[in-house]
């Protein structure tokens, strides 16, 4: 997403959201497997009503964020900003990833 916000070739930026989704992808089902094999039967129907309903309360609330903050400021540091965001988040969970394996 941050090579978003410093783009400006419209067939790069194709790529580069073709390539986001892809990945994407790969970490939903990633999680969608590890959430199935640690939860037991009786949970995970909580467990994805919960996901559900944040799901759907961020994607609002991000949206609305996000629109607040164009007018404010330009989409490309809106777009930086997310990137940031995910690099921030993508670099923790890579920080914690022993509290993710089957090893205590």
């Amino acid at each position: 997403m941050l090579a978003l916000g410093y783009n400006t070739i419209s067939w790069i930026t194709l790529v580069l959201s073709f390539s986001f989704g892809v990945f994407e992808q790969l970490k939903s089902i990633l999680l969608q497997t590890w959430l199935q094999i640690k939860a037991s039967d009786d949970t995970l129907v909580k467990v994805y009503s919960a996901q559900s309903v944040l799901t759907s309360m961020l994607l609002g609330f991000a949206s609305l964020l996000a629109g607040a903050l164009a007018e404010l400021f330009s989409v490309h540091w809106i777009f930086i900003g997310a990137g940031t965001l995910l690099l921030l988040s993508a670099s923790y969970f890579f920080i914690r990833r022993h509290r993710f394996s089957d090893e205590t």
